[in-house]
């Protein structure tokens, strides 16, 4: 597992062929299957991974990636998660909170549980759990606002081919007609133009991190 860290700078109209990736700042541990997100101001979350040998981490850490000055004070430690989540993945949601979905805490077992990362508050919260376990999967908010999931590794099979999606407006409403589990619907394939809507914004870099 690595710490070290790569950014692709983006400047002003250049291609990114013509770009060239640099060194940035390492993270404080190494970590394999990490997920990342980046927040609308920013900030790039780095949450759980492998770190080696017998080592899932709980740990989360976060550097701001506003610009270059920001960048160069480094990572921070975030709030940990309840368990650790390898191969999870994370999201940056329209309620403002970073999201951890699935994952494992060992090398055999995935998680079908959610974890919510309140951005003002500074701690985690349950969120619903996703019908199914999975890690190793594609999963991001699209543009309607909706968190959509499909793919992965269930703890027995590659590749799990079902997708689902949550609509946290109807969450907030307190709907729940056609809900399988705690909100989420699953949703038919292909899911391919959905998922390459999922952007990440604000952020002048392209990220390399761990492997």
């Amino acid at each position: 597992a690595l710490s070290s860290v790569e950014a692709l700078p983006k400047r002003g109209g250049a291609s990114t062929c013509t770009l060239e990736w640099c060194a940035a700042p390492s993270m404080t541990r190494p970590r394999i299957a990490a997920g990342v997100c980046a927040t609308n101001a920013g900030h790039v979350y780095a949450i759980s991974g492998y770190a080696g040998g017998e080592r899932y981490e709980e740990s989360v850490e976060w550097v701001d990636a506003s610009s270059s000055e920001a960048l160069a004070r480094g990572w921070m430690p975030g709030p940990a998660l309840s368990k650790a989540r390898a191969g999870c993945v994370a999201c940056f949601g329209p309620d403002g909170n970073v999201w951890a979905l699935g994952g494992g805490c060992n090398e055999s077992a995935s998680l079908d549980t959610v974890e919510c990362l309140d951005l003002r508050g500074g701690c985690w919260r349950q969120g619903p759990s996703m019908p199914g376990r999975r890690r190793s999967f594609a999963a991001g908010f699209g543009v309607d606002g909706k968190l959509y999931i499909y793919g992965g590794w269930d703890s027995e099979r590659w590749h799990d081919p079902s997708a689902a999606r949550l609509d946290l407006r109807a969450m907030r409403l307190g709907k729940s007609a056609c809900v399988l589990r705690g909100g989420w619907r699953y949703h038919p394939l292909p899911l391919c133009d959905r998922l390459r809507r999922v952007l990440i914004r604000h952020v002048p870099f392209t990220w390399l991190i761990g492997a």
